[in-house]
């Protein structure tokens, strides 16, 4: 081939300008050992060819797989192994090894990091193994490198990248854990880490197509997944990614990066991590504020009950819903089971009259039951269920189905501390709702109070309405009040607009109805009698019980509130 090329490839919307060196001159060829469970047709050795080499690593594809692939698909394969090359230089392995920390370890034939690209089953990404760190001496299967293990359908695709940072990930956990602690990292924490990757290296700053995407839908899809119970299974990744968002949203990437050099693993590491770091907040506290954040995502609501992460700002689950009969009494009840570090989002809609809702746990585990109450405003309260030595507890929410308009508990386990490396067990929860009918002529009374107050709104809203048409008809500029207004001022136009506003709108308070723009006694009065009229929104939040005619913020927010109120 010619020697050298200057080619410009398009990655994720990014350009980028490589420098691409002539093609190896003599393809090599080698024999590597592979995992049989992963391989496509179960062999334990695969031949491969040198088809790309960079300064830190060798890649390697499997010889009868490339052999196969027209010349046209050969080329192409070929650019994306220099992409995923420059990739491999310019930000997989900089940012991880400086991130996490690196040691270089000396593995025949070569100091370099070996990347084996062979036929997987399915759509697996990758995989590593820890054999092949060690010599053939003490496992007769290791490769003896540095090695790391990519899926061919993957080769034609931006995403090897994000496979490959995933995989490096593992590589530099076994260093850090195995070689410099002599402890093996939790099969969860390390796959945590390791699918957090492509996040680090800013791989999922473009939502559509990134790995982060993916596995936002993988736990949409497998809500329920424990974090802890590994099976090998892609269901698992969903939780697991977006709990590890979360972590790094609220508490740093430190907290990862403190848990990997430690010579503690699991919830441990992590616990230990977070008292280094200054936090008093624990695993069990975060993780139950991770399952309410995917559900409210509403920094509003609470601190902890939202993400950080752009991608992430619209991303909520969706409950599983029951319904609840519209009138009458009635009862729901239904039995399931969870694994430890696994929660359910379970949500109830319809009734009418008072809802009690009781859960049933298991003595020998620990549950956690936060639950969300939407009231017909869309205002959420987020509160816990108590429960007892038995785990069981109850609420009560009155007027469901008027005041509230749904109801979202939250159940999660959290016994297991540590030792997770496979499946965990299950345990049963039940839960019970029953909805009681309020008194008839209660019922009736609150449905006069509703249309009293739809009526009240109605008369606000038009007296609104006529204050602006005065205003435009006199030529005062009647819009928002957004300066402060005190005593003593003169000649002021927004003075004028405030005495025309109150006459129209607060009649009660401002009798007089002078229109001077002067701010003498007979405005500062009114201001008080507003001020005390909606005192729960003007004074209380500031520890005043009485007016003080000065139209600050609070009174200046609760004016424009009446002045652009909307009709109900």
């Amino acid at each position: 081939m010619l020697g050298t090329l200057r080619k410009v490839f398009l990655s994720a919307g990014v350009l980028f300008f490589v420098l691409l060196a002539a093609e190896v001159g003599a393809e090599t060829t080698v024999s590597f050992f592979v995992e049989e469970q992963y391989d496509r047709f179960g062999r334990e050795e695969v031949t491969a060819l040198l088809v790309e080499e960079s300064e830190r690593a060798l890649f390697y594809v499997e010889q009868g797989w490339w052999n196969g692939l027209s010349e046209e698909e050969r080329e192409e394969g070929r650019d994306y192994l220099k992409i995923l090359a420059y990739e491999f230089e310019g930000n997989i392995f900089p940012v991880l090894s400086q991130t996490y920390g690196w040691q270089w370890e000396v593995a025949a034939p070569s100091k370099k990091i070996h990347v084996l690209i062979h036929q997987m089953r399915g759509q697996a990404g990758g995989y590593f193994r820890t054999v092949d760190q060690y010599d053939r001496l003490q496992n007769p299967s290791s490769n003896q490198r540095q090695m790391v293990y990519l899926n061919t359908a993957h080769l034609r695709s931006y995403h090897m990248r994000s496979l490959l940072a995933h995989e490096m990930m593992h590589l530099i956990t076994f260093h850090q854990k195995e070689k410099v602690y002599q402890v093996k990292e939790e099969t969860w924490l390390n796959e945590a880490r390791a699918d957090y990757a492509p996040t680090l290296i800013n791989y999922d700053r473009i939502y559509e197509g990134s790995n982060l995407q993916n596995r936002a839908k993988i736990f949409l899809e497998n809500p329920n997944n424990s974090l802890v119970s590994w099976q090998e299974r892609i269901a698992d990744y969903g939780a697991l990614n977006l709990f590890t968002q979360y972590l790094v949203d609220h508490y740093g990437q430190e907290i990862l990066i403190d848990s990997l050099n430690s010579d503690r693993v699991g919830i441990a590491s992590i616990n230990e991590a977070l008292v280094k770091n200054g936090y008093e907040d624990k695993f069990d506290q975060i993780y139950t504020n991770w399952t309410v954040a995917v559900l409210v995502n509403d920094c509003s609501v609470g601190e902890y009950y939202c993400y950080h992460n752009e991608n992430l700002k619209d991303f909520r689950i969706i409950p599983k819903t029951n319904f609840i009969p519209l009138s009458g009494e009635s009862s729901l009840t239904s039995t399931d089971q969870l694994q430890n570090w696994g929660a359910q989002w379970i949500r109830f809609i319809g009734g009418d009259g008072d809802l009690r809702l009781r859960f049933f746990g298991q003595s020998e585990t620990l549950f956690r039951v936060p639950y969300a109450a939407i009231d017909r405003q869309g205002k959420m309260e987020v509160g816990f269920i108590d429960l007892n030595e038995y785990q069981n507890g109850e609420i009560s929410i009155i007027n469901f189905g008027s005041d509230y308009y749904s109801l979202t508990i939250i159940p999660s386990i959290q016994s297991k501390q540590s030792g997770f490396n496979g499946a965990e067990d299950y345990y049963a929860f039940k839960w019970e709702a029953v909805t009681t009918p309020r008194d008839p002529e209660e019922k009736l009374m609150r449905e006069l109070q509703i249309e009293i107050n739809r009526l009240q709104q109605m008369v606000t809203h038009l007296r609104s309405q006529i204050a602006l048409a005065l205003a435009n008809q006199q030529g005062i500029r009647l819009g928002s009040f957004d300066r402060d207004l005190s005593y003593g001022l003169t000649q002021s136009d927004e003075v004028r607009a405030l005495q025309l506003f109150l006459a129209i709108q607060e009649p009660e308070a401002y009798p007089e109805g002078l229109v001077t723009g002067n701010f003498y006694h007979l405005t500062r009065q009114a201001i008080i009698r507003f001020q005390e009229k909606y005192a729960e929104e003007i004074l209380e939040p500031a520890g005043l019980s009485v007016g003080t005619g000065y139209v600050g913020p609070r009174t200046r927010a609760k004016l424009n509130e009446l002045l652009f109120i909307k009709e109900p």
